[in-house]
């Protein structure tokens, strides 16, 4: 798989386009007036514990206060205190962050986590050769710290770990020295721009080409591949088309589709995709296609298209929580099994974790992504003035 990175950085907003094959597959945009907060540290207040909730209220300098779930804290909390807490989500749909007392900071390779207390390796590395030669790695010549981390995906075939285990014992020392002087509310360790974390954590070692636009970063962002990305394969170059970079490439009708509700196929039919608090759902028509065998092949040719289009436009609109798909309905019990297992197929590209099940007794697959960050139409789009974000307006009636 051929993979292209664009790295598009003003005043206004950062955006990350990744390109595989040719097609774009995702968008990243961090607005400068509105940053992310995911993997923020904070030392924050707990204004409010509602135990019938199984939640506590937490006051880290936002306007809204963020929350710690049941699983997240211990029984020993009281209002008033003072706790070192992290963002796990941003503030999604009127909702405060999400947070969580299991602190964690990441490098390329490894992730540091305050409380765990061994070396775990990421289950996607399957290849026991491996796991324990990156084990090995992180081991040797230790003194005591290698605990407290865990092997990320990216590890695989890198040959030194300690570049990563060096920066991440620096950096968590630097976090608790500002921790004991800083205040309720206080930003206690901010997470890289999205720029740098796209080199963190999006970038293979075969991308062929990340291109960027801001020509004084790439001596940052060369140093950080010379640190950390030993065995990058590809390169690193600056934009100098005079058009800007996301018309250069194409890219902005692309993304205007992705924020329609009509999604058309190639062969003439169509996805209906509409986003709601509670879930998304995904509805499959054959429009003007009308096939030339059957009525059965009809269908499983338009559904077979259809599974490309919603991969894509999953990861490209940053559809998070529960997704319906109402695929048309299909007789032959072999076309429901080849359409899942390529719709599964497909979504093994997806670095968000991910649970796709079976068809329903109604014919429909429900499937969960991971909602972190807001989806790109929460990203760039405000509610309708006029329909209030019904989507509907009062006819006139005489």
């Amino acid at each position: 798989m051929k993979q292209q990175i664009l790295i598009n950085s003003n005043s206004q907003h950062t955006r990350i386009a990744v390109i595989e094959d040719g097609n774009l597959q995702e968008i990243y945009i961090e607005l400068s007036h509105k940053p992310e907060l995911v993997g923020n540290i904070y030392k924050g207040k707990i204004v409010r514990l509602l135990p019938g909730m199984q939640a506590v209220f937490i006051d880290i300098g936002m306007e809204r206060t963020a929350f710690l779930h049941q699983a997240d804290f211990s029984s020993k909390l009281r209002e008033g205190q003072d706790i070192l807490v992290q963002v796990i989500k941003d503030a999604i749909d009127g909702k405060g962050a999400r947070l969580t007392t299991e602190l964690s900071i990441s490098s390329r390779s490894l992730v540091f986590m305050a409380n765990l207390k061994q070396i775990s390796i990421s289950s996607k590395i399957t290849e026991t050769a491996e796991r324990e030669r990156l084990q090995s790695l992180l081991v040797a010549n230790d003194a005591g710290s290698a605990n407290n981390f865990i092997i990320r995906t990216a590890a695989i075939g890198v040959p030194s770990l300690e570049n990563d285990k060096s920066y991440l014992l620096k950096k968590w020392q630097e976090i608790m020295l500002v921790a004991k002087s800083a205040k309720s509310g206080d930003l206690i360790y901010k997470d890289p721009d999205l720029a740098l974390r796209t080199f963190r954590d999006i970038i293979t070692q075969d991308s062929a080409q990340v291109i960027i636009d801001d020509a004084k970063r790439l001596s940052e962002f060369k140093n950080y591949v010379a640190e950390f990305m030993p065995n990058f394969n590809g390169s690193i170059e600056v934009y100098t088309d005079v058009r800007p970079m996301f018309y250069g490439y194409n890219l902005k009708e692309e993304i205007d589709q992705a924020l329609q509700r009509k999604v058309p196929l190639n062969n003439g039919g169509y996805l209906i995709i509409d986003q709601h608090e509670a879930m998304t759902t995904v509805d499959v028509n054959t429009g003007s296609y009308v096939g030339n065998k059957n009525l059965e092949t009809t269908v499983y040719s338009t559904n077979m298209e259809a599974v490309d289009v919603i991969c894509k436009q999953i990861r490209l609109r940053n559809l998070g929580g529960i997704i319906i798909i109402d695929f048309i309905d299909m007789r032959k019990p072999e076309h429901m099994n080849q359409v899942l297992q390529e719709l599964n197929k497909k979504m093994l590209r997806d670095k968000i974790r991910t649970k796709i099940h079976d068809f329903s007794p109604l014919g429909l697959i429900e499937m969960t992504r991971q909602r972190v960050r807001p989806s790109l139409q929460q990203t760039l789009c405000k509610q309708c003035p006029a329909c209030q974000g019904n989507g509907v307006i009062l006819a006139d009636i005489i």
